[in-house]
Parts: C-alpha cells; sequence; structure tokens
C-alpha cells in the first residue's frame, strides 16, 4: 500500500474514534431514571390503564346522573301531486312541483331509579380494577 492510503485510512479511523467519544456525554442518575420511564412501553400502558380505572370510578360515571337528549330533523321535498275529488262533475286538478316541508324536535330526560343493583356491582369491580392497575403501575 502506498502511504498516501495507510494516512487516508489513518485519519478516517481516527475522525470516527473522536466522533463517537465527543457524542457519549455523562448522564446523571435521576436523568436516566426519567429517560427510562420516558421510553418505556410498559410503564406508558400501565399508566394509561391507571388513568382509565380514574374515569370509571369518577362520579360522573357511575350511573348516578340522569340522562338528557335532544334531536330533530327537517325533511324538505318537492313533489307532483294529483287531486281527485269526489264530487261529480268536479275536475281532478294535477299539481307539478308542489313544495313540502316538515320538522320534527324532541328532548328527553331519564334517570335510573333501581337496577336490581348492577350499578353498585358495576362500580365496586371498577373500583377493584382501579386499586389492581394502582398495584401494576
Amino acid at each position: 500500500m502506498t502511504l498516501h492510503k495507510i494516512s487516508i485510512i489513518l485519519f478516517t479511523c481516527i475522525g470516527i474514534y473522536v466522533n463517537t467519544v465527543s457524542a457519549q456525554s455523562d448522564l446523571s442518575l435521576s436523568a436516566a431514571i426519567d429517560s427510562m420511564l420516558m421510553n418505556n412501553g410498559d410503564l406508558q400502558v400501565a399508566n394509561q390503564n391507571v388513568r382509565s380505572a380514574e374515569i370509571l370510578t369518577s362520579k360522573y360515571n357511575r350511573g348516578y346522573l340522569p340522562t338528557v337528549s335532544l334531536g330533530g330533523g327537517v325533511n324538505y321535498s318537492v313533489n307532483n301531486q294529483r287531486i281527485a275529488f269526489n264530487i261529480p262533475n268536479f275536475p281532478d286538478i294535477n299539481a307539478t312541483l308542489v313544495p313540502s316541508l316538515s320538522a320534527n324536535a324532541n328532548l328527553g330526560a331519564s334517570y335510573l331509579l333501581y337496577d336490581g343493583g348492577t350499578r353498585n356491582l358495576r362500580n365496586d369491580i371498577n373500583l377493584a380494577t382501579k386499586d389492581l392497575t394502582e398495584l401494576q403501575y
């Protein structure tokens, strides 16, 4: 090998070594723990499970609040109509492009008074699930 090729290989190896050495930095224990917690998929799943259990056991999701519903609709159509009368010698009326508009609205409210203890059982199960997910986290 020529001296030129050897020097190029030597400088390349030194450059790679210097880049890898300078790329590493000291990491404190708390920064390492924070990095591990943020990058651990199992811990992220466990954290989401705890949040989900907290939502299921919140006072707004226990089934003790009334349910309110609101709905409505509008229908518009243009049709041809034939109006026939039962009067002798009275001609039928053929109407073209007759618009028709109808609208409706409804409002409902309901509250469950008693469901055989199912609501309390479901809430007990959700509280046990919350405790279990907190232990797993």
